[in-house]
């Protein structure tokens, strides 16, 4: 039943991935999956590796994770068949698979219908970050299926008290944690959907969150190697900072707007007047950015602007959703009685699991979906934001949707329905277009700039990091450090110039410029500064993505004097 369900969503997915299967790896994809070939010659210490990347030090993987090693040990069959790109294209898609699978049951267990656990399947699938982050091998889509594994566990659980369950809840969810902490909100929502009506009752009902916890805390910092520093606070504290937050928060609700299907479904929900209020803010930030005499103006008055809205359209949904008696026989009635049986006595925990009690009314019924939806929040002290962070919150969007269709009767649902899931899957396969434009180039630098100068025996060095340095050091290049060794005399430099953050300049070597080869086209970008292209890093831009005419990378080639 839930195959079927779900097939729909899978199908969707599948039309724009397969097509993708052979894309070049891209952006942190060649870390987890030399990770996972690690894990096959050193299973206890799969990020004992050194690798150049960030700002070009040479340290070992293990410093640097914020997170898990259990995505080198998933990613450990693609490895050991050889790890060629359309072999880890095709187990994320089997992945993603999982993870809208496990969605479908979950929107189930929650009380919706058929329909309506397919329009939630079907809205996840068509989710342009859902779509992005499939089309790579970061460990994303592997958390958020591990996630709603897991939810669904707990769901099960809920309803029928089975140990089983809840020990499969809580180490599902534990895994989706050590795969991307950015998961981690989903904890405080399982707990928000356990919570019992006393706390007497606290330790029956809130065991499985005990579990993921001492299996996070215990795993977190497990098998990382033995290299100095290697530890999660250690990443942490040279990942994160507090300054960060405001430049990143702004990022986030803007990717909420421009990504999220909440914006444009309250615009084609709520009616003009919601419309009006919409571009009136969008004009005001447009205006703001035009104030020369402010650079955080200019920088920052459209992305703010952008994020007011999604503000506004989320308020919007939720007070449709909360008001309003006889609502008896809509989604709500059957998604009643969920907190309250928190407090039931036990001959009344088989029934149908929900998650919205009907004794609570307002903004709190509603609580779990906010929390779910602000997962993406956990990141704001990272270094930067990028749009996939908004992905553990993807299926609350879908599900406060669904909600809010059940409890506002719409003539034109379907139609709306059918707008959401098509400009999704349109901008999803914008965002992967450009991404295999950008890692395209990369590889094609280094089969045209390194790979001929390697067959003829010289000696080259890459600076630069994601597929143009994994395609080099695969080519037989040197990994370009801000420490020793370094290049001598007579031998190559090969800088990607988006992605290079060492210090060439302060080297103790002597270079002379060769030549630049300039990757200029017109299409779409995904990182672009001149076009505000940032769906990786905010870095970049607030835009998810960006169609113009502009440089895609530029590669500087150097040689080093005596």
């Amino acid at each position: 039943m839930t195959l079927r369900l779900a097939a729909p969503a899978i199908f969707v997915a599948s039309l724009l991935l397969l097509p993708f299967l052979n894309k070049p790896f891209t952006i942190d994809d060649p870390l987890f999956l030399r990770a996972a070939k690690h894990a096959l010659v050193d299973p206890l210490h799969p990020a004992d590796f050194e690798q150049v990347w960030n700002s070009g030090d040479r340290q070992k993987l293990s410093q640097y994770l914020l997170g898990g090693t259990l995505p080198a040990y998933v990613l450990a069959p693609v490895a050991a068949l050889g790890g060629r790109e359309w072999m880890a294209h095709l187990y994320q898609l089997l992945l993603l698979s999982g993870f809208l699978l496990a969605s479908v049951s979950v929107a189930r267990r929650l009380g919706c219908d058929r329909r309506q656990a397919n329009t939630v399947g079907l809205l996840i699938a068509s989710n342009p970050v859902t779509l992005a982050m499939a089309a790579t091998c970061m460990p994303d889509v592997m958390a958020m299926m591990f996630g709603m594994l897991g939810m669904d566990r707990l769901l099960l659980f809920r309803e029928e008290r089975r140990w089983g369950a809840g020990l499969a809840s809580g180490l599902l969810l534990a895994a989706a944690v050590l795969c991307r902490a950015s998961t981690a909100p989903l904890v405080l929502v399982a707990a928000l959907l356990l919570m019992p009506a006393t706390w007497k009752r606290a330790p029956e009902c809130l065991w499985p969150l005990a579990v993921a916890v001492v299996a996070v805390a215990g795993f977190v910092s497990l098998n990382r190697g033995p290299a100095a520093n290697a530890t999660l606070a250690g990443a942490f504290q040279m990942l994160t900072s507090m300054r960060n937050v405001p430049r990143n928060l702004v990022a986030f609700l803007c990717f909420q707007a421009l990504t999220g299907p909440l914006l444009v479904y309250a615009l084609l929900s709520r009616g003009p007047k919601f419309a009006g209020v919409v571009a009136a803010l969008v004009a005001l930030g447009v205006a703001g950015s035009l104030i020369a005499g402010s650079a955080n103006l200019v920088l920052y008055a459209v992305p703010a602007a952008l994020g007011i809205c999604f503000l506004l359209a989320s308020v919007g949904v939720v007070g449709d959703i909360q008001g309003g008696a006889g609502f008896s026989l809509s989604i709500r009635a059957k998604l009643g009685h969920f907190f309250l049986r928190a407090s039931a006595p036990p001959r009344l925990r088989g029934e149908k699991a929900s998650l919205f009690g009907s004794g609570f009314e307002g903004l709190g019924s509603a609580f779990p979906l906010l929390v779910w939806l602000g997962s993406g929040l956990a990141a704001l002290p990272y270094v930067y934001m990028g749009a996939k962070y908004l992905l553990p919150g993807v299926p609350a969007a879908a599900l406060l949707i669904v909600l809010h269709a059940a409890r506002v009767r719409q003539p034109r649902y379907p139609l709306t329905v059918a707008l959401l899931v098509a400009l999704g899957w349109i901008s999803g396969a914008l965002i992967v277009i450009g991404d295999t434009t950008l890692a395209s180039s990369q590889r094609a630098a280094v089969d045209r700039l390194i790979a001929p100068r390697i067959h003829r025996g010289l000696a080259v060095w890459a600076g630069g990091q994601w597929a143009f340095l994994a395609y080099a050091e695969d080519a037989g290049a040197k990994a370009l450090a801000n420490t020793p060794p370094l290049p001598g005399p007579g031998d190559t430099i090969v800088v990607s110039r988006l992605d290079y953050y060492g210090m060439l300049d302060r080297l103790p070597i002597r270079r002379e410029l060769l030549h630049t080869q300039t990757d200029r086209r017109c299409g779409v970008f995904v990182l672009n500064r001149r076009l505000g292209a940032g769906f990786f890093s905010n870095h970049f831009g607030y835009l998810p993505f960006a169609i113009g005419c502009g440089e895609v990378n530029a590669y500087d080639l150097y040689r080093v004097l005596p």
